[in-house]
């Protein structure tokens, strides 16, 4: 009897860890949120099932990578304006949500109270592309940008000017 009790133990053991692959569910747990911007994991149906990530290689920050590709040109630097930057999160945040490659319908409504800016520029580029958005090689002084990975796996770029 104690063999049959240690084998019919060791028998639901096994089923219960089995179980996921009996059922047919992902042996891993899924990563949170795959339809959130940003999150890099995705599920495919090939093979029973599994989760895959594309690299993420580390970025420079927009705005020095702005300036990079200024200084490349032999222009000077944007200073970088705390305001801007904040609305330029907010704006690529917004679009990258809805998969807008293009402007908003009113990009200065995400500037901050106080904050001005006559101009913006935006972009939806791989991320394997610099910073990419209207007058990054401008004649402005202040700069705010921002970049945002989308849930294409696109980034959603944008900057303001002033």
């Amino acid at each position: 009897m104690r063999k049959f009790l240690t084998g019919s133990l060791a028998l639901v053991a096994l089923l219960l860890l089995s179980w996921p692959v009996l059922a047919g569910e992902p042996t891993r747990p899924k990563p949170s949120g795959p339809e959130q911007p940003g999150n890099p994991w995705r599920w495919t149906d090939e093979d029973q099932g599994y989760w895959w990530r594309w690299k993420i290689e580390p970025r420079p920050e927009p705005l020095a990578d702005i300036n990079a590709q200024r200084a490349a040109r032999g222009l000077r630097a944007y200073v970088e304006d705390e305001g801007l930057t904040k609305a330029a999160r907010a704006c690529a945040e917004y679009r990258a949500a809805r998969r807008m490659a293009g402007h908003t319908a009113s990009d200065f409504d995400f500037l901050p109270a106080g904050v001005r800016s006559p101009c913006a520029g935006c972009a939806a580029w791989p991320a394997d592309m610099p910073f990419g958005a209207c007058e990054v090689f401008g004649d402005w002084k202040y700069a705010g940008a921002a970049s945002v990975r989308g849930p294409d796996g696109l980034l959603y770029h944008h900057a303001f000017y002033r």
